[in-house]
């Protein structure tokens, strides 16, 4: 709950609103799509892999696509397999190399 300042109902209407137009959110406002809800999802690998796979016959890395990957992606976010922890699974050909780039010091690679 925001404790109202100093200032009528109609003034704290006005505020909001010239926010909104300049692309501020006020950080005291807490909205229920900000933070959706993560749900129970199990991803079983007898139905994901075959799809791993089909990726190879579907997209081709390139200059566009630099890597073929399917997130795991929780069906209550918007990204991301939860709040803290992003999942892919990449699948790499024979003769295929994906140009090197940099990840925090807690990225996890199972190879």
């Amino acid at each position: 709950m925001v404790t109202q300042g100093k200032v009528s109902p109609e003034e704290m209407q006005r505020f909001y609103e010239t926010t909104e137009e300049l692309g501020l959110a006020p950080g005291w406002l807490r909205r229920g799509e900000e933070h959706p809800e993560v749900v129970p999802f199990l991803w079983k690998w007898s139905e994901v892999e075959p799809l791993v796979m089909r990726s190879g016959e579907v997209v081709t890395p390139d200059r566009d696509v630099q890597r073929r990957v399917l997130r795991l992606a929780n069906p209550g976010l918007a990204h991301g397999t939860t709040h803290t922890i992003s999942t892919a699974l990449q699948l790499l050909l024979p003769g295929e190399c994906a140009p090197a780039h940099r990840h925090t010091p807690t990225a996890i690679r199972w190879v």
